[in-house]
């Protein structure tokens, strides 16, 4: 008898649970869709990114982690406002400032590309810089890179490909004479020889 009582009780106290977080505000979602949207739109329109913690997934359900839609609620609220400074609240921060950085047409945004104090290390301006040298054909980005006292050889490397480019119609060693670096140089001229 008692087996019985929990089997009808527990899955109703599971849904009065997950009711009333429904009816105090909280988004209980278990996909990235509906609740999620309601959650981003909220935000949005309150200009509060706080709302997106209110989404909650229910205990044992399939789909995206909790973790995983807030994220996105806030990389959403970050794309509709261009904060910059939320960036730090998601799993991506420097890829979060390249992004804004590339939709804003702002390369000055891309020196904060970079959150060393974070535990999985997040580097990105080596791709900002880069995206702005290739888009714009001016490797003075990558020498703004350079400027930079505390960025390691590979981001220098990732500006001088995207300056270099894809394009392999315009791919030509004199794209490596604006590079003054000897180590640079040498990568330049072996990445142009290599994308011919």
């Amino acid at each position: 008898m008692t087996v019985i009582l929990l089997i009808v009780l527990i899955p109703i106290a599971y849904l009065l649970y997950y009711g009333a977080l429904d009816v105090l505000g909280y988004y209980v979602t278990a996909t990235a869709g509906g609740e999620t949207e309601a959650a981003l739109h909220e935000a949005v329109q309150k200009r509060d990114v706080t709302i997106c913690r209110k989404i909650i997934v229910p205990f044992g359900s399939m789909g995206p982690a909790e973790y995983d839609l807030v994220n996105g609620c806030y990389m959403g609220y970050i794309y509709e406002t261009n904060d910059i400074a939320l960036c730090r609240e998601v799993i991506s921060s420097a890829s979060c400032v390249t992004d804004i950085a590339m939709r804003t047409n702002d390369a000055n945004l891309c020196e904060k590309a970079y959150f060393p104090e974070y535990t999985m290390f997040q580097e990105n301006r080596g791709e900002c810089f880069g995206y702005f040298a290739g888009k714009e054909k001016d490797y003075g980005y990558c020498e703004r890179l350079l400027s930079l006292s505390d960025v390691p050889e590979s981001q220098h490397k990732i500006c001088i490909s995207d300056y270099i480019g894809r394009d392999k119609s315009k791919i030509n060693l004199s794209l490596c004479d604006v590079v003054t670096n000897p180590d640079l140089k040498e990568f330049c001229i072996a990445r142009v020889r290599n994308s011919l």
